[in-house]
């Protein structure tokens, strides 16, 4: 069973981590070019670019925590078998 554990432990690690650095690009692209950012915004394209920074930041704390969660996650497997 302990196995089978470490097994599962891996792979949620491993596909959170992904994901966190995933939405971490996704912010930094965000402060990035906000511009850009703004223009792939489907129902107001040429809107003001206010807030986007802000998001970004947000965005990419989540993202931080996401990877700071399965690295955790990953620390706490048992390597001793």
């Amino acid at each position: 069973m302990t196995h089978l554990t470490n097994i599962i432990k891996f792979v949620v690690g491993l596909v959170s981590g992904t994901i966190g650095f995933l939405i971490l690009g996704v912010g930094l692209l965000g402060i990035i070019d906000p511009t850009g950012t703004k223009m792939a915004d489907d129902p107001d394209p040429f809107g003001p670019t206010d807030g986007i920074i802000t998001t970004g930041i947000i965005i990419m704390v989540v993202g931080l925590a996401l990877i700071a969660g399965s690295g955790y996650i990953l620390w706490r497997i048992d390597k001793s078998k």
